[in-house]
């Protein structure tokens, strides 16, 4: 991915060798600054940073700011300079999806700052925890948002599987220095019956769970989705023991 702008006669070029970017991963990017006017510029800011924003708002977070060595810079007239960033996603880094904004900002001028919007894919431990979900349990991934630092994976349990009183499932994931925070928000059907009708309800379950940090290496490091396993089968049988 590359952007190239200018602004008062200084070249900026943002470039990205990263193809994909995930919750928790490594990236690498660069901005390269070449003074195209006659005489030497001097820039006393130099920024290159990772910022999320609600859509349409201007209040930003920063999560990263790259080193940009000693200021101030100065340039000759066709000298350029350039700052290579080597870093890591935060675990809980926002996924930049439909309704919210995350993007490397790069410039001089806090004002005329240059926006590369990004797309994070959610973090591999997340992603297998949906993937036994949908496969072993038949709950239909339908998607992933962030939410106030945590990643909230919505699914839809099949009505042919066992768990079809389950009208949703928004299971929410936030990395914690213990190790992985889970939130299980079930909607499930509740039948009322009387002698001459039947009626249905919805009643809202939640559930907490503590990945240890023990449990969370396995998790990601082994083949063995037993672990992750343990987790989703004590979460289902909380909500299975009230039908």
């Amino acid at each position: 991915m590359k952007s190239i702008f200018v602004h008062m006669g200084t070249e900026y070029r943002f470039e990205s060798t990263s193809q994909r970017f995930v919750q928790g991963g490594a990236f690498e990017c660069s901005l390269h600054l070449k003074n195209r006017g006659t005489s030497s510029q001097s820039y006393s800011s130099v920024v290159l940073a990772l910022r999320s924003a609600a859509k349409g708002k201007e209040v930003t977070e920063e999560l990263l700011r790259a080193e940009v060595g000693d200021l101030p810079w100065r340039l000759d007239a066709g000298q350029e300079r350039k700052v290579v960033w080597r870093a890591l996603l935060p675990a809980n880094c926002p996924l930049g999806e439909k309704g919210s904004e995350l993007a490397f900002v790069f410039g001089a001028d806090e004002s005329a700052l240059q926006r590369m919007p990004v797309v994070v894919e959610m973090h591999p431990s997340l992603a297998k925890l949906a993937r036994l979900l949908e496969t072993l349990h038949q709950f239909p991934f339908k998607g992933a948002k962030s939410a106030k630092g945590w990643t909230e994976l919505k699914f839809k349990p099949s009505e042919s599987s066992r768990f079809s009183t389950v009208e949703d499932l928004l299971l929410g994931g936030q990395f914690v220095e213990e190790g992985l925070e889970l939130r299980w928000k079930f909607k499930v059907k509740k039948f009322s019956a009387t002698s001459t009708s039947l009626s249905v309800g919805k009643v809202a379950s939640e559930l907490r769970q503590t990945v240890t940090a023990k449990d969370l290496q396995s998790w990601e490091s082994s083949h063995d989705d037993r672990v992750v396993l343990n987790y989703i089968e004590a979460a289902l049988a909380e909500v299975a023991s009230g039908f």
